[in-house]
């Protein structure tokens, strides 16, 4: 009892190594109780043990087989291991238990993504979305899977769906600029990424497709300037918007951009 109680307080307060601990003598001293099984395996999670992890969600399952968090949290585990059918197996289970589970519908299609099977992803992000229509991660995720499904129309605004309900989803904004550079809409691309960038600093990958980016938007302009700006105007964009402004200075900056661009002596930024 009292190792439980203070399992269970460590947990709350997010002290993981510590509850662990505890959740492993409490289920010495209780060894049928499944529950202190599954919060041992949540705890050895966040700590990334998942080898540890599993055995501990199977304890538990084998002592208590009707909880669909059980098999959700295993396949949470599996998935991190990337052992991809196991963790679709495990997914099915929960979703067998719970089919109104948004949750494990949603994770089911990330295991699916990574399985390479977009069609069988983007069925379970739909039924997911059904239950939970403002599920960011979903609508994100299955934006992907369109992208991969060659559709990239309804990728985009699957991503744009995903930021209307979660505008500090940084994945989005990632996803959707990767796409708009894809489609050669350079500036919109850039802002989008721009905002991968400040919302999640540490992301290398924004970094690298903002930079990406930016010398795909200057190659495009340089190899064809008369036509970049034709499309620009049809498109009714201005001249250069402000993120495009400042990376392509060097470049407007010189006489032959003047004259070819502008037919000014001096460039215009407004």
């Amino acid at each position: 009892g009292s190792h439980l109680g203070r399992a269970q307080s460590l947990l709350a307060l997010k002290q993981w190594d510590e509850a662990q601990s505890s959740y492993q003598r409490a289920s010495a001293l209780q060894p049928n109780d499944a529950h202190i099984h599954h919060a041992h395996g949540k705890a050895l999670a966040q700590l990334k043990k998942w080898d540890a992890a599993i055995a501990s969600y199977n304890r538990a399952i084998g002592l208590k087989s009707d909880e669909a968090p059980m098999f959700f949290d295993r396949g949470q585990a599996l998935h991190a291991l990337r052992k991809w059918d196991e963790a679709i197996e495990s997914f099915n289970q929960a979703i067998a238990l719970s089919p109104q589970d948004a949750l494990s519908l949603h994770a089911r299609g990330r295991s699916l993504l990574e399985k390479k099977s977009p069609q069988a992803a983007l069925d379970s992000f739909d039924k997911a979305i059904e239950i939970k229509p403002a599920f960011a991660q979903a609508h994100n995720e299955r934006g992907v899977a369109l992208q991969l499904l060659r559709k990239p129309e309804m990728a985009l605004l699957s991503f744009e769906k995903a930021i209307a309900q979660d505008p500090h989803l940084a994945l989005a904004h990632l996803h959707r600029g990767r796409l708009l550079k894809d489609m050669q809409q350079f500036e919109l691309a850039l802002h989008s990424l721009e905002q991968a960038t400040q919302l999640a600093p540490q992301n290398a990958q924004a970094h690298m497709e903002h930079g990406g980016t930016l010398m795909a938007s200057y190659k495009a302009m340089v190899a064809q300037p008369e036509a970049w700006m034709a499309k620009r105007q049809a498109d009714g964009m201005p001249r250069f918007g402000r993120p495009m402004q400042l990376a392509l200075q060097p470049f407007i900056r010189t006489s032959y951009s003047q004259k070819l661009i502008f037919n000014a002596p001096t460039a215009s930024f407004e």
